[in-house]
């Protein structure tokens, strides 16, 4: 019994028959789409509530005053214990606990000192 190959004109996996239903447009990067379909998902959540409002200097000053950060501790930086102060501060003002000091705990700290 002999066996003739006869190649297929059109295969699914060829360059040929691919352009057809290739798109015109390129694709949209996979990151830029999730991180657009992450901001559509998740309602009211805005990039300053992501970032501190307010500066580490700033932020350790209005901590002290509202007796939750050690009145020595003065780094003008984002360290472990202004980020556990911040979320002390945040517990204690039934705030969500995130420990970074964003829109709502600026305002809650600067309304304390006022």
């Amino acid at each position: 019994m002999s066996t003739s190959f006869h190649p297929q004109t059109s295969r699914p996996w060829d360059a040929r028959a691919s352009d057809a239903t290739r798109p015109s447009t390129p694709l949209v990067g996979v990151g830029v789409a999730l991180r657009a379909l992450g901001a559509a998902l998740v309602p009211g959540r805005a990039a300053e509530d992501v970032v501190p409002a307010l500066r580490a200097a700033d932020a350790q000053a209005l901590l002290r005053g509202a007796r939750v950060l050690d009145r020595g501790h003065r780094t003008a930086r984002w360290d472990r214990p202004t980020t556990d102060a911040v979320a002390a501060f945040q517990r204690a003002r039934h705030l969500p606990v995130t420990g970074l000091a964003d829109r709502r705990t600026a305002d809650l700290l600067l309304a304390t000192a006022a």
